[in-house]
């Protein structure tokens, strides 16, 4: 019975009771003894009630359902900004830099025990110049299932760029795998015949398996949107990557082929291999990678990178080669980056950073990480770098 109808019951029968005395004077002492522990029981149990209800509605302050971690919206990313001493082999500057600082929007709808929709619009930021460009980073929407995996379409990373095992561990201008791995010192020397895996690949739908015995797969196809007009050519962008990772050793290939880069039937491959190990204190990594553009241009290119925890502080490098581009071209760039972190909080991180970029008689390498961005250097010419930044996750 509803204890709430029951006490109220019980208050009728002694008002009852007060206003009809004379009907009830032949009740015994017991008989009142008892309606009196009916009704402070009934008093009881109220309050337990009311304390259960109270318990169960959400504290002030909290998000309603829709704003849970399973629907609704949220916001990420880093600001990342330090002051840097750099030379470009001629000149010394001291810019502000921002390392790929940046705002994302994402959210997320459950839209069955096993079906999740998704969406994503991510933006480069730049808070040492008040810029930056609306959905520069991926941006998509998606479905996301729990069996079968996950598809999207929109503007994503290519797989060569999303594989990085644990050799890509610096930041900003002190990381040789923008550099020398995926292909920035190529462009910067060879020019517009080869092509960089820094940046996203458009008009993109990508699938995404799940994680079976440690190993993921991506899939990724960049369609091909050209007008039609006399003198274009298709151009779709195909690629994926297999990737082993157990916490402690990690293995991955990639590859991306773009059709028709350099002339009819004249494709850009790139092939890329990632090992590394990572332990309590330390972890290591290596890459290796080609690029071919089918016209004459080819490099080779590989490095290594680590880090160790000391206390709080963690020490990292990372060493790059990369090979000149042709038999006799003398265009290859070797690096170095050195960095140390220091953590403030779990979201806030101080570290200072040095890199160097030794070319080759007829090489371009240069760092273009940040947001200022060094003029290219005379050939041959060794540009190096120096900053102390504090980078803010969110």
């Amino acid at each position: 019975m509803d204890k709430q109808f029951s006490l109220r019951k019980t208050l009728i029968v002694t008002a009852l009771g007060m206003c009809f005395a004379p009907s009830f004077a032949i009740a015994s002492e017991a008989d009142l003894m008892k309606r009196i522990e009916a009704l402070q029981a009934d008093i009881k149990a109220l309050k337990a009630q009311q304390s259960a209800q109270a318990a169960a509605a959400p504290a002030p302050g909290k998000g309603a359902a829709a704003l849970s971690a399973t629907d609704g919206i949220t916001i990420s990313g880093k600001v990342d900004v330090g002051i840097e001493s750099s030379y470009d082999g001629r000149v010394t500057r001291t810019p502000l830099q921002s390392h790929k600082s940046a705002i994302d929007f994402g959210g997320q709808r459950k839209l069955s025990a096993d079906l999740t929709g998704l969406f994503m619009v991510g933006t480069t930021i730049s808070p040492d110049a008040t810029g930056g460009t609306f959905a520069t980073r991926n941006s998509f929407v998606g479905l996301r299932s729990n069996s079968w995996g996950t598809i999207l379409a929109g503007v994503y990373d290519d797989p060569f760029k999303q594989l990085s095992g644990t050799a890509a561990q610096l930041w900003g201008n002190a990381d040789a795998m923008e550099v020398i791995i995926n292909g920035k010192a190529n462009v910067s020397t060879v020019g517009a015949t080869m092509r960089q895996y820094i940046t996203r690949n458009k008009n993109v739908v990508q699938y995404m398996s799940p994680k079976f015995s440690n190993v993921s797969v991506v899939l990724h196809y960049s369609m091909d949107e050209v007008n039609g007009a006399v003198g274009t050519r298709r151009q779709p962008l195909y690629a994926g990557l297999a990737e082993y990772s157990d916490g402690k050793y990690n293995f991955g290939i990639a590859s991306s082929t773009f059709q028709n880069f350099s002339a009819v039937d004249k494709d850009f491959t790139a092939l890329k291999l990632t090992a590394g190990m990572k332990m309590s204190q330390w972890s290591v990594g290596m890459a290796y990678s080609t690029f071919d553009n089918s016209v004459g241009r080819k490099t080779n290119n590989w490095m290594l990178g680590g880090s160790y925890k000391l206390g709080p502080t963690v020490l990292k490098a990372n060493y790059g080669v990369g090979s000149e581009s042709m038999g006799g071209a003398d265009d290859g760039s070797k690096m170095l980056g050195l960095e140390v972190d220091y953590p403030l909080d779990k979201n806030t991180t101080l570290y200072g950073y040095y890199a160097t970029i030794d070319n080759d008689t007829n090489g371009l390498g240069n760092f273009t990480a940040g947001t200022n961005v060094y003029v290219t250097p005379a050939k041959g010419l060794d540009p190096r770098v120096f900053g102390l930044a504090v980078r803010y996750k969110y």
